[in-house]
């Protein structure tokens, strides 16, 4: 049999072990042997514990090869100086380790509590905020009641004020009625007493009838007696011829004062005559105080003269037909039926006139939103929803993009509500109702565009330009290449965003990727009917970010040329205000000339040409708020955000 084949390993090894030494080989026996059994005795140990076994080894070793014993000395004696330095080293970094790790502990301990008091503080100051803002809700809801009851105020004032001129006008009236009577009464004074002067006359002459009647009675009977003692003598023939002759003498002759019996005789007739003369004299005296008795001079009540100016005939006219005036019997019954009245004239009745249920407008401020239409009365609650809010508005938008220059807004909007309402009053109904639901939601981009637009703050072309730029982002995005079954990435969707909207700055935009980013669907496209669609948050948070970037610019803009001009004088320098411009936004370019000429209404050669050419500062302001769009070419720099 062929002996087995050994390996190349065992082979070198068994070449290795035939040429050692048998000392070498006592002496790696002895190593392993020891070092095995401290392990097993010592499992946990480390190398520099099992040391003291290969310094025992290397002494025997020294001892053996005498003639090396100096210089393998001094290696040990190095090796175990190093080591015990090493070992001191070890022992320092021992314990400054505790001592760091004593320090880490009570920084840890110190962390922690300072982690728990700032938790406390956060918490504290956590609630100090929420009451903040319960008392900034509190206060107002307070400024809000504050300002209805100043409006309910404002509306009762000016309707004590209408009483109040409805009541001058008639203390005027009365006034005048009183003096038409002063002057009736003085002359009813006089003719009393030129009656009583008259009177009086009558009286005398009646005093001196009434002794010529005696007279002419004792006059008569001694007459009579006389004939009768003369018609006994006589027949009877000549007695009628003698009561004839007395008769037609009686009838001839005038009665003479102070004339005496014998001076002739009196007719029956003339008698009778002077009788009822007497008494229509003595009738005429009686009458007199009853018809003429003068009312005593002094204060008269209001009802007094009212029913004394309906019973007084009109002396100038000679009329017995009362003039009528209205009585003023008491403040309340002069009041009540004046607001009565003026609130149906206006057309509001009794039971609209409630705080829950009216719209009180702020009449003619030209301040206000709601100045223009004029509305004076309280107007009904529709308590407009915002859906249908956004929908007239939508419909008056596009009404006024058929007809831009037809006329200014606010009269646009007069005739626009009167197309949907159909009269005057509904007009103003619907205008108080609509602005007022805008101003309850001043934060929807809409309603904030609307009321900046109608006060003059900014212009119109800022509705315009707006809905432009949402209209040519719908149709650049429906052509794009990169759009498949009306969804399209999210990169190449912002690349035709910022195509539309150069100057977005990085933070608006940040703001509309995220936005977008949270609706994307589950292959990370965007779905440009959902994200486009007229009431997306897209679409309102890109009308939002429009409105305040041209709101910041415009009031950078304004503010930086008032700083820049003499606000005494009330002047601008067209060169100042195009440098403001320029430091603004450098890349306008050409358009600050336009802008500016717009402004300050001067041809754009001249505001690029002339120097010391000033124009009235309110103005130029007034017409870059409300006539000239201001927005940015390029985006904010990101220290300006």
């Amino acid at each position: 049999m062929w002996p087995a084949v050994t390996s190349s390993r065992q082979r070198r090894r068994q070449a290795a072990l035939n040429s050692k030494a048998p000392f070498a080989l006592q002496l790696e026996a002895f190593i392993r042997r020891e070092h095995q059994q401290y392990l097993r005795e010592h499992p946990l140990c480390s190398r520099a514990d099992c040391l003291h076994i290969f310094r025992e080894v290397f002494s025997t070793f020294v001892n053996h090869f005498s003639e090396y014993k100096g210089i393998l000395s001094i290696i040990r004696d190095e090796y175990d100086a190093a080591l015990n330095e090493m070992s001191e080293k070890v022992k320092r970094m021992q314990v400054e380790y505790l001592e760091s790790q004593t320090d880490r502990e009570l920084h840890a301990m110190e962390i922690i509590q300072l982690k728990e008091s700032m938790n406390a503080t956060i918490s504290n100051q956590k609630a100090q905020l929420s009451a903040a803002q319960e008392l900034v809700h509190a206060m107002r809801d307070q400024v809000t009641a504050a300002e209805h009851a100043n409006s309910l105020l404002t509306l009762e004032m000016e309707q004590k004020h209408k009483t109040h001129m409805e009541a001058q006008q008639q203390v005027k009236l009365l006034s005048h009625a009183m003096i038409e009577e002063s002057a009736r009464t003085a002359a009813a004074r006089e003719a009393t007493r030129k009656m009583e002067k008259e009177s009086q006359l009558q009286e005398a002459r009646i005093t001196v009838l009434k002794e010529q009647v005696a007279e002419l009675e004792e006059a008569l009977r001694r007459q009579t007696y006389a004939q009768i003692e003369g018609l006994e003598h006589l027949p009877a023939t000549g007695a009628a011829a003698v009561a004839l002759r007395g008769t037609s003498l009686c009838a001839n002759r005038i009665p003479c004062e102070g004339g005496d019996a014998t001076a002739g005789t009196y007719s029956k007739h003339f008698v009778t005559r002077i009788l009822a003369r007497i008494d229509a004299l003595e009738m005429q005296l009686a009458m007199v105080p009853k018809k003429d008795t003068v009312a005593p001079a002094g204060a008269f009540s209001m009802g007094d003269v009212a029913l004394h100016l309906k019973s007084q005939p009109n002396p100038a006219s000679g009329d017995t037909v009362a003039r009528e005036f209205p009585a003023a019997r008491s403040s309340v019954d002069a009041a009540l039926p004046v607001i009565r009245e003026w609130l149906q004239r206006e057309g509001v009745g009794e039971a609209e006139v409630e705080s829950t249920d009216v719209i009180v407008p702020p009449g003619r401020n030209p301040s206000e939103a709601m100045g223009f239409l004029c509305a004076t009365v309280p107007v009904k609650h529709r308590h407009l929803s915002l859906p249908v809010t956004l929908q007239l508005m939508e419909s008056m938008w596009t009404a006024r993009a058929k007809a831009p220059e037809s006329s200014r807004l606010p009269q646009f909007f007069l005739e626009w509500l009167q197309t949907q309402a159909g009269n005057p009053t509904e007009a103003k109904a619907l205008g108080v109702n609509l602005l007022d639901t805008c101003q309850h939601n001043i934060h929807h981009p809409d309603c904030r565009a609307l009321l900046a637009v109608l006060r003059g703050f900014l212009p119109e072309e800022l509705v315009r330009m707006c809905r432009r730029r949402i209209a040519q982002l719908r149709l650049s995005t429906a052509t794009s290449a990169a759009t498949l079954h009306n969804k399209m990435a999210f990169d190449a969707f912002f690349v035709e965003v910022r195509a539309v909207c150069p100057e977005k700055s990085l933070a608006n935009m940040l703001h509309l990727r995220f936005t977008v980013f949270r609706s994307r669907n589950e292959a990370g496209e965007v779905e440009l009917d959902r994200v486009l669609s007229e009431d997306s948050y897209f679409v309102t948070l890109f009308k939002q970010q429009w409105l305040q970037e041209v709101e910041a610019f415009t009031l950078r803009v304004v503010e930086g040329i008032r700083d820049e001009s003499d606000e005494k004088r009330n002047s601008a320098s067209l060169a100042k205000a195009t440098r403001v411009l320029q430091r603004l936004d450098a890349a306008l370019g050409e358009e600050v000339y336009t802008y500016v000429s717009l402004a300050s209404q001067r041809p754009v050669i001249d505001v690029s040409a002339t120097e010391g050419t000033t124009v009235p500062l309110d103005a130029m302001l007034r017409r870059f708020r409300t006539s000239v769009l201001l927005y940015r070419r390029s985006p904010e720099e990101l220290v300006d955000i």
